[in-house]
């Protein structure tokens, strides 16, 4: 119940925030991907785990910068893959 209240309390609250033209042309396609981000991410952070490089580099620092960094480079990793995805034609329909 707790999340519910807190999303409901997010979503009124940044519904009134206005953001300048630039900042929206930056924002913009990242929400219309951002159900195919919800989608993929977790194949995604799965087959990035799977590389002993990545995997090495991720469990060596301090999990105060190294959780954030995981998180952006997992979103920036499934932004790519929704936007390829989204760029083929027959597979568009499958990827919001």
């Amino acid at each position: 119940m707790n999340i519910v209240l807190l999303t409901v309390t997010a979503f009124i609250l940044l519904r009134e925030v206005h953001v300048s033209d630039r900042a929206y042309a930056f924002l913009a396609p990242l929400g219309r991907a951002s159900f195919g981000i919800y989608l993929v991410h977790v194949i995604v952070i799965t087959e990035l785990s799977k590389i002993p490089f990545i995997a090495a580099w991720f469990s060596a620092g301090s999990s105060i910068y190294m959780i954030p960094l995981l998180g952006l480079f997992g979103f920036l990793a499934s932004y790519v893959v929704v936007a390829i995805v989204q760029k083929i034609p027959v597979l568009r329909w499958s990827m919001p």
